[in-house]
């Protein structure tokens, strides 16, 4: 796979995410992350987000990124309690990036999924779903919405990760630390945005991060991941988050 609503239901991220790495082991998927954390009897740790009153296309996009992984977390919780908020937040981005009715409207059909506690069918409507909105990005002028919202996908998961695996530290759980292509992968979406983009202050915060975060999740093969591994991530990512996500 690439790397690259009225108000429904919460796995509408699996669609974006699902399009956007390929696996575990070669680049940094929630999806397979969340299968790991359940595998390793690790609770999946639920971040509070604040919606975004910005108006500004590219911060919609970051927090469009944010708003699809906390939804994602709620579905492989299982959590319908807390899927509206997210997804109500998932819906408003994407109706501020402009993505047609057509498409949103797709969503009714993950709502009655969602309702009836078809978990599967939902991941499967909420991947046709994100290949849509991804597409329709892509195949038109807004290419850097895709990178964008991928990109705090990918900061957010790791995020949702080292929460998580602080919450109840295994051995098994702190080998998803390792993350070998995560940074290489944020260098390459951040080398193709346009240059007013990469002035603005939450891809700066994303630069200046990824030397910390990589000395951490870059670690040779045979190095037992600890604790306060976990700790160091979360020091890191929790600073970048609130810059991605404050107006």
């Amino acid at each position: 796979m690439d790397r690259k609503q009225g108000r429904p239901t919460a796995t509408i991220i699996l669609s974006v995410i699902l399009l956007t790495f390929t696996c575990l082991s070669c680049g940094f998927s929630p999806e397979a992350m969340f299968i790991g954390l359940k595998q390793a009897k690790v609770p999946i740790y639920l971040p509070e987000l604040e919606p975004t009153t910005s108006t500004q296309d590219y911060k919609v996009a970051l927090n469009l990124g944010l708003a699809l992984t906390d939804a994602l977390a709620c579905v492989y919780n299982e959590d319908q309690a807390a899927s509206p908020r997210y997804t109500g937040m998932v819906y408003d981005y994407a109706k501020k990036l402009r993505v047609p009715d057509p498409i949103l409207q797709k969503l009714a059909g993950i709502n009655a999924a969602m309702d009836q506690g078809y978990w599967q069918k939902v991941i499967q409507l909420s991947e046709d779903f994100g290949g849509l909105v991804i597409g329709q990005f892509q195949d038109t002028d807004k290419k850097d919405y895709a990178n964008l919202t991928l990109m705090a996908c990918e900061v957010e998961g790791l995020y949702i990760t080292a929460k998580s695996v602080n919450n109840q530290f295994t051995p098994e759980s702190a080998k998803l630390l390792r993350r070998i292509y995560f940074v290489k992968n944020l260098e390459e979406d951040l080398k193709a945005l346009p240059v007013d983009i990469k002035a603005k202050k939450e891809i700066k915060a994303i630069m200046a991060a990824l030397p910390g975060i990589n000395q951490i999740i870059n670690r040779h093969k045979e190095y037992t991941y600890t604790q306060s591994d976990a700790q160091e991530l979360i020091k890191i990512c929790e600073p970048l988050r609130q810059t991605l996500m404050k107006d």
